[in-house]
């Protein structure tokens, strides 16, 4: 009878520890994923849908706060070169965004979320509808189900791999015009992951410089008091300058996020220079 119990408690404990599951950290160093990103283009009728891919990892360190991030680069088709894109770091299964155009730590992930948990913190609220383990490349993971709370979206978290989204699209679901889709996700080079709704790694409709002048509109030409430049995508516009026809450089801007004032302009044509993520567009304007 005693033998029986041992061997009964020896069967329940390695049944707890198969069980049990190890966590499989978000935050590395080689981590990489591709990222599809989809924007419906308004500046032409009937819209054009334009899709590329963008690829993201984490190479690298930094100290900010007395805190120690992991560095995230993004490259895209037409960059010669990884560029610094944001901070990421991970303590007890939660992840946390230092982004570089803020000064404030975001929480974008928690890992120990619980059915019917609610999840304010994110940019659109959302609450948990299931968690379960599913086998990616013979480990089990843990899957977060998420429906958003104000938008018929729902999300997918999955453990060591983050959202089916993208890596920093966690809470962003499909934004007004655009969205994005996580295709792959690599560990040291090696591929941990592929999107079964999407036949590649990479996908594109159109070159990316195209994509890129086409999220930018400047309107309304001809202007007269006001000039106005909008970004429907996820570029950075760094500066925006205005030069006459001889070249001679007039205004330079380098906030984008109101009307520009040309009242002062004297009629006629001029050209307009916006500078962003690695590249620049320019567009004749005339003055009324």
């Amino acid at each position: 009878m005693k033998r029986l119990s041992v061997l009964l408690l020896t069967a329940i404990l390695f049944s707890s520890r198969a069980f049990a599951q190890d966590y499989y950290p978000l935050v590395q160093e080689n981590n990489e994923w591709n990222v599809l990103y989809v924007y419906n283009d308004l500046n032409v009728y009937p819209p054009d849908t334009i899709y590329y891919t963008q690829t993201y990892k984490i190479d690298g360190d930094t100290l900010i706060e007395e805190q120690i991030y992991q560095k995230v680069y993004i490259k895209e088709e037409d960059m010669e070169n990884w560029e610094y894109q944001t901070s990421l770091r991970e303590e007890n299964q939660k992840v946390w965004k230092f982004s570089k155009y803020s000064n404030e730590e975001l929480l974008i992930y928690d890992f120990q979320v619980e059915v019917t948990d609610t999840l304010s913190y994110l940019p659109q609220s959302a609450v948990v509808d299931s968690i379960k383990y599913m086998e990616i490349i013979g480990e089990q993971r843990k899957h977060i189900f998420l429906s958003y709370l104000n938008t018929p979206c729902t999300e997918l978290w999955v453990e060591g791999i983050g959202s089916n989204y993208g890596i920093l699209s966690s809470g962003e679901g499909m934004s007004l015009g655009s969205w994005t889709w996580l295709l792959c996700y690599w560990q040291d080079e090696e591929l941990v992951y592929s999107n079964p709704d999407f036949e590649g790694c990479w996908m594109t409709n159109v070159g990316l410089e195209e994509a890129r002048e086409r999220q930018i509109r400047i309107y309304p030409n001809p202007a007269k008091d006001y000039l106005r430049i909008e970004n429907t995508g996820n570029n950075r516009i760094r500066e925006i300058s205005i030069s006459d026809i001889t070249g001679r450089e007039i205004m330079v801007i380098k906030e984008c996020n109101r009307p520009i004032n040309i009242s002062s302009l004297a009629s006629g044509v001029y050209i307009v220079k916006v500078i962003y993520s690695g590249s620049e567009i320019t567009r004749k304007l005339v003055v009324e």
